[in-house]
């Protein structure tokens, strides 16, 4: 289980890694990298990590990502590197990834969970993994807006391979450990993660 300690050590170590990554292999001086370096790059920055930091190391990440992720994401991505305020986090990426999806997906209240955000802005067809019911309870509404937007700027610009199916599936399954462990907090009770759920005819 995620503690409030880990917490708040996870959001010092986002800070450090706002401030390095401009820095790091994934940006070039030439431009933004390409979206195979980049998803690459990105899954391998996770396997340094725990769990429960994906989901804030691909949004430093997405900050310089590549040209096929939209701008209002990128730019999103790189100010809340500097927002301290968890809310306030939330709700930049969220109408930065209203703004990619449109108003159909506009996101009432990013720490909300996912469920009803689902109904009316489903992921992109054909994935190879699905989120069940269990799963959009624990994540949150703006976590699952900005998935989605991910999702499908990567394969609209047909640049959705495996590292990058990769890097999605590490998202989601860290953003639902951090939504249960809000939701749990809560209430008082915890129940298991389960990992997004892979079709069973791939």
């Amino acid at each position: 289980m995620v503690t409030p300690k880990m917490l708040a050590i996870s959001l010092l170590t986002v800070i450090a890694w706002g401030a390095l990554v401009s820095s790091s292999l994934l940006a070039s001086p030439s431009g933004p990298p390409s979206c195979k370096v980049w998803s690459a790059g990105t899954a391998k920055g996770a396997d340094r990590r725990p769990e429960a930091e994906w989901r804030d190391w691909t949004i430093v990440a997405l900050a310089d990502s590549c040209e096929a992720i939209p701008v209002e994401l990128r730019k999103a991505a790189a100010l809340v590197r500097t927002v301290k305020d968890r809310k306030q986090r939330a709700e930049i990426m969220s109408e930065a990834a209203t703004a990619v999806l449109g108003p159909g997906c506009r996101v009432a209240d990013p720490l909300a969970d996912a469920r009803k955000l689902a109904e009316t802005c489903p992921l992109p067809p054909n994935l190879r993994f699905r989120l069940d019911e269990p799963t959009l309870a624990a994540i949150r509404a703006g976590d699952y807006a900005l998935l989605n937007a991910m999702l499908r700027a990567l394969i609209n610009a047909n640049e959705f391979d495996e590292e990058a199916e990769r890097v999605m599936l590490n998202f989601a399954l860290s953003a639902e450990i951090l939504g249960d462990d809000d939701r749990t907090r809560k209430i008082g009770r915890t129940r298991p993660v389960a990992r997004p759920v892979r079709r069973q005819n791939d």
